[in-house]
Parts: C-alpha cells; structure tokens; sequence
C-alpha cells in the first residue's frame, strides 16, 4: 500500500486528520525559519516538516480511536457486518485458531535437561498469551467475544502444575549425578573392604539409595507450590489487572510511548522515550530538547541538545516498533529462554537446603558405616598384635622427702595454702658434692602437690576473702586532716593489734569512718600469725574497732607439708623440685623437695617395629572415610547416564529437531538464540541474587485419613438409630407419669 509523506495511507485522511494536518501546518512554520537559521537545507527542512506534521496527525488519531473503543463511549446506530460471507469470522474460528496455534512441548529423551527448559519456556509463554487475551478483553469487544479464559489464578497454577514435571526432570537428574559419583567414590572402599564386609555394605547401599530417592521424591513433591509462589512474584497477576482496569477506565489520555515520534530538531522529548530518525531507533536517556546534530549510529550514545540519546536498533526497510497499532498496549511480550532459566534457578535455589540435607545424609551415613568397620577391624587387630612398650607410666612420682638436707631451704617462704600447685624441675643431686647442684633440668613435666602453711604474716585483701575475711567496719576512721577531717579514704600502713604474730601492717578503706576494705601492706604482713587469728587495726588519727580474720597466711611449708598431687611422667630419682608460686616482695619460688621414688615399668621382650617393611600394617587404616561428592551444578545437568552408542565404534543417536507442535504447522523448533544455557542455570541456583523470602506458596490440605481402630460409618449409624429408638421407648413409657 502507497503511502504519503506523513506516513498515512494514500487516500486514508479523514476530515478529523486534515483538520489535525492543517494544525500542524500553521504550527511548524515558526520552526522552519529556525532550521534554516541553524544551517539546514531544503531537502533536510521538507523531512522535518513532514515528521512534525505526521506525528502530530498520529497523536491525534490515536486520542480519537481510544475513545472510540473505550466500552464507556455509548455506541451510534446499530452493529452491522460489511463485506463478503467469506470474510467474516466468528468467535468460534477466532478459538480454533488459537488452538491451532497453541505451541505443545515436545520432549527429547536424548536431551532431558535441555528439553526440560525449552519446555518450561513455552508453557510460560503459552500462558502469557492467554493472560494477554483475558486482560485485553477487559476493553476491547472482539477479544471478549472469543471468550478467554477469566481466572488468571487458575491459568498461572495450571502453569505451575506443567513446569513442576519439567523441575522433576532436572531433580531426577540431580539424583542421578549423585549415585553415580557415589559409586564411583566407593569403589576404592569396596576394593579396599574385606570379602566377608562386602555383602553387608551392599544391602547398606540400597538402604541408602532408597532414602535418597525418596528425599529427592519428597523434594519433588513440594515443588508444584514452590512453582506456583515463584510465577505469581514474578508476574504479579493483580498489578497487571490493576494496569488494564486503569486502561479501560482511561482510554481517551493517548499513552507517550503509543507510537515511535520522528526526530526533529528542538523538539521536546521526555526520558524513556524511543525516537527514530532515518529507520535508526534511539532512547532517550534525559529529558529536554533535541539540538541540531543529526543523530547517528557511529557511537553507541551522544548528546543532542541538552539530552541524551543512545543507539537501539538498525532497520533496513520501515522500522518494526511502526508496525505497533493505534491505541494498542502491548502487554504480550515474548517469554525469552532466558526467563525460563531463571525461574528454574529460582526453583533450585529454593530447595538447595533440601538437596545438600539429602547428600550429606548420604555422605555421613556412609561415614558412619565405614567407621564402625574400621573400629570393629581395629579392635581386632589390637587383640591379635603383639602388645608394644607403653611409655606414659614411666617416670611417674610415687615418693617425694621434703626434709632438710644437702643446705637447701626446702620450706621455703612467702608460701600459703595450695591445692594443686605447679612445680619446676631444678636440677638433680647425681654426681654432684654437697651444696653443688646441677642446674640442667630434668625430662619430666606434670607434677603438682598440695602444700600446706600454717603459721606466717597476713596477706591480700578482703575483696573476695580469699586469704583475708573482713568481720567489723568499726568507727571513727579518717584522714587527720586539719579544721575538718574527712570520714571517707584510704589511710596506708596502719598498725594492727592481736593474733599470734607481731608486725603486720594495713591499708585501711573507710566511708563515713567505718572500715569498708583491708588490704595487707606487700612485704608488710608481719611474722607468727596463724589461721583464724583475728587482728585489729588501730587508726593513726583515731578510730577504733575494724577487725579482719587471716584465712591463709603466708609463709614458710610446713615440715612434711608437701603431698604429691598429679604424679606426672619423665621423673628419675634424686630430682630436685621447686613449688612455683607467683614472685612476692622481690623473693622469687623457693621451696624444694626431692623425688624418692618413681615408677619404672622395665624392659620388655617385645615391641612392634615403628618403621620399615616389617612395620605391621593397620587394618583399621585399609578403609578412609568419603570426602564431600566434588562437581558442580553444571557438571550434573550435563551428565549422560545412558547412551545411545555404547560401544566406540556405534554412530551416535540423530535426535530431533522440533521443540513443539502446533496443529496448524506441525514441528517447530526454537531459534539458535534461544536455546538453553545449562552454565547459566547453575550460576542463578547456586548464587545469592534471588530473594525467595514472601513467596505465597500455597499450603496443601492433607486427605482426612480415619484413625486407627475407627469403627465403620454404617456400624455406627445403627448404633445411633438403636439409641434413638430406646430414648423414643423410655419417653413414651414415662409420659404418663407426668400427667
């Protein structure tokens, strides 16, 4: 069809256009003195003109066919039908057409993966279809009069209930992936396990391979849900009934993006906006006015004016965005393979934590197995085996004297009651005279003793009464000072009265002059005090009264107060033996002992070789536990577990080359640039972009299953009828007595 310079069809101009037309002329005047002083030519300007004027006719025409088709516009005359009998359609042709061209999945048994998405593909874009057909019906006669179906819900779980066999596809695939690398690992076990084992780890294995297909089959079944909440975020079926509601409600406001507008110079565009210039499409990316640079596709964006443009696609002949027709919405795009990945990502995302609980049960269970029999293979051959030397009882502590000898202060000082106190190895008294030691140390470690001390000077503090106890704050302590002395501080060095000793000094701490806190004065604690005396601390400028109890005083052991505690290991006799402590009043541990006795096991006959070829060999060490199953996602949607051409030599299977059938034209296939991306797949499921939380999965109502020992419904409606029939007896019989 010819058309004319503003793109119309020759002949086509209704009186509403040429008015339109006649507008538009008056209005581009002004603009055309401007494209000339902005260098333009004739030929350039004439385009210009006919672009304006064209777009102008178009915005017109679409405001007026919208608010024609718009069902609140009261309908003029009656409906009539023009043209031949062979030309009209019914409602009826209009379905069977659609059903002609319902794309139907094919399934390829040489390819499930591949097929399992291609399918999930068309079936989304079966219903998107027919999603597009129910919300165009909301305002538009002929799409109502084909009668598509209303229940977008049910469309988008019948959808779900189809993908759900697909996603099935991909699990039992998964599953299949997972045997074989589990035989594959358990081969070296099996090679490695005794014969007698072997029959028992075999009926083990299908235990195990029972439990993982019906974790798998569990996952499985929960998916049609799972399905049906990730398409209902995805689509968001009532935002679209709310987009084609306002559509119907609005139909005379002509949409901005309704048609592609011809680029011009100064005109004013909007961001969002797809303008074309010479069969090249741009978008704009900022909004303001177009300058006087043609726009060109030499670089993918420029600047134009004080806007943005940037290059969208190429078109040889009419650019296909024109085809869009007036007052038309396209809510019908096509389902790109790309979506179809996605949503199966989603899928397995979803039920990750499903998958990795069903292949570590399988992991740990096996673990589980094969430590027990290594355990079991072990036990036996400790039982068999010759028994070696064991060495951690030699050197063990069994006698110690801490008796003066040899001029060593064994008692010590600065000591206070121990329980399990370290000690340092420090010297021995072989081949040495007397008062010559030897300062290398001995082998052994892991020997403690209790000490006791029983008589020495205060030490410590009362916070946490551990070697002295606060009893009485007393009264009347402060600092001297001078007119006012204060009732609250830290008076140092206080003289104390009482106990068994003399010379113990203390630091008292007093609110409101009684005594709060002691604190023993380092180096300061006085000599001759026992446990539970009771001293009391004299103030230097008054005060009287604040008494504390020595729990623990500190001083030299007791003869015979050391005992062994933990024995240790890698002691000989003669050792001498400090008691550690912790350094007080510049006097370092002190206190000595020496080893009597300690044990030896003696020589034995026999010990196993610890290295060589006559090392025995450990029967529990044949067997090691499997590590985690290695491969990826990728790796298992590509897996082959059957092949057409078992031997090398076979020609491989020629699979086919259609996806889906139509009934109209048979097989179809998809194109080159939608076929699946297995790759693609399993970086979505493994990775952390999809957020699954708010998914509306549908719960399942469970069958009301009767209960164990639950008597049969007849049984009970005669019991019933029998009660009713006796309560009708007793009542007839007892009316008299209430006459």
């Amino acid at each position: 069809m010819a058309l004319d310079k503003f793109g119309f069809p020759q002949g086509f101009q209704t009186p509403a256009m040429l008015k339109d037309i006649e507008n538009a002329t008056q209005q581009v005047q002004n603009l055309k003195d401007q494209w000339t002083k902005d260098g333009f030519g004739v030929a350039e300007i004439e385009e210009f003109t006919n672009s304006f004027i064209g777009d102008e006719a178009k915005k017109g025409l679409i405001s007026r066919v919208a608010a024609a088709n718009s069902p609140e516009n009261l309908a003029e005359g009656l409906a009539t039908l023009e043209g031949e009998a062979v030309h009209i359609i019914s409602a009826a042709q209009v379905q069977l057409e659609k059903a002609f061209q319902e794309k139907i999945p094919l399934f390829k048994p040489d390819d499930e993966v591949q097929s399992a998405i291609k399918g999930m593909q068309i079936t989304i874009d079966n219903m998107s279809g027919k999603m597009n057909e129910s919300l165009q019906s909301l305002g538009n006669f002929a799409d109502a009069a084909a009668m598509p179906p209303m229940n977008m819900e049910k469309m988008m779980k019948e959808a779900a209930d189809i993908n759900s066999k697909y996603m099935k596809v991909v699990f039992d695939k998964m599953n299949e992936f997972t045997n074989k690398k589990l035989n594959s690992e358990l081969s070296k076990v099996v090679a490695a396990m005794p014969a007698s084992k072997r029959s028992m780890f075999a009926d083990m294995k299908q235990v195990l391979n029972q439990d993982t297909l019906k974790q798998f089959s569990g996952i499985s079944d929960g998916i049609g849900g799972m399905m049906e909440g990730i398409l209902g975020k995805t689509l968001n079926v009532d935002s679209l009934k709310e987009q084609a509601m306002s559509m119907v409600n609005n139909p005379i406001t002509p949409s901005a993006s309704g048609f592609m507008k011809n680029w011009i110079p100064g005109m004013s565009v909007k961001k969002g906006e797809k303008i074309k210039f010479r069969n090249n499409v741009f978008t704009v990316g900022k909004s303001g006015k177009t300058g006087t640079t043609l726009p060109n596709t030499t670089v993918e964006s420029q600047d134009n004016g004080n806007v943005s443009l940037t290059f969208d696609s190429y078109a040889t002949g009419d650019s296909a965005e024109d085809t869009t027709l007036y007052g038309d919405v396209r809510t019908h795009p096509k389902v790109p393979i790309c979506y179809a990945e996605n949503i199966m990502a989603q899928a397995i995302a979803g039920s990750k934590g499903a998958i990795d609980e069903a292949n570590n049960n399988i992991i740990n269970s096996m673990n589980a197995f094969i430590e027990d029999m290594s355990a079991e293979l072990g036990e036996m051959e400790q039982k068999s085996k010759p028994r070696a030397r064991d060495a951690s009882n030699d050197g063990k502590v069994v006698t110690i004297s801490d008796e003066e000898g040899l001029g060593d202060d064994q008692g010590g000082s600065f000591y206070v009651t121990m329980v399990d106190a370290g000690t340092i190895s420090s010297g021995s008294i072989r081949n040495r005279g007397v008062g010559i030691a030897s300062t290398a140390q001995g082998p052994g470690s892991g020997l403690t003793v209790d000490i006791v001390v029983t008589e020495g000077g205060a030490t410590g503090t009362t916070d946490g009464e551990t070697y002295i106890k606060l009893l009485t704050g007393g009264s009347g302590y402060n600092d001297g000072a001078t007119p006012v002395p204060s009732t609250s501080g830290t008076n140092t060095n206080q003289n104390t009265t009482g106990g068994s000793g003399t010379g113990c000094k203390a630091n008292i701490t007093y609110s409101g002059g009684a005594g709060t806190k002691v604190t023993i004065t380092e180096c300061q604690g006085g000599t001759g005090y026992k446990k539970d005396d009771i001293l009391t601390i004299t103030g230097a400028n008054g005060g009287s009264g604040c008494t504390f109890q020595i729990l623990k005083p500190r001083g030299r052991i007791d003869q015979f107060g050391i005992t062994i505690n933990k024995p240790g290991h890698g002691y000989e006799m003669g050792e001498f033996v400090t008691v550690d402590r912790e350094t007080y009043c510049s006097t370092s541990p002190d206190a000595t002992f020496t080893i009597v006795q300690t044990t030896n096991v003696g020589q034995v006959a026999m010990e196993a070789p610890k290295s060589g070829k006559n090392k025995p060999q450990s029967l529990g060490s044949i067997m090691s536990k499997l590590g985690g199953l290695g491969g990826s996602l990728s790796s298992a949607l590509n897996f082959k577990n059957v092949v057409g051409n078992v031997f090398p030599f076979e020609l491989p299977p020629n699979p086919p080359v259609a996806d889906f059938f139509t009934l109209a034209k048979g097989g179809g296939g998809l194109p080159d640039g939608q076929l699946p991306s297995i790759n693609s797949l399993a970086q979505g499921a493994i990775g952390d972009s999809f957020n699954l939380d708010g998914l509306n999965i549908p719960k399942e109502i469970p069958f009301a299953l009767p209960s164990k020992g639950m008597p049969d419904i007849a049984s009970i409606g005669e019991q019933v009828k029998g009660q009713m029939e006796d309560a009708v007896d007793n009542l007839t019989n007892n009316l008299p007595n209430y006459g």
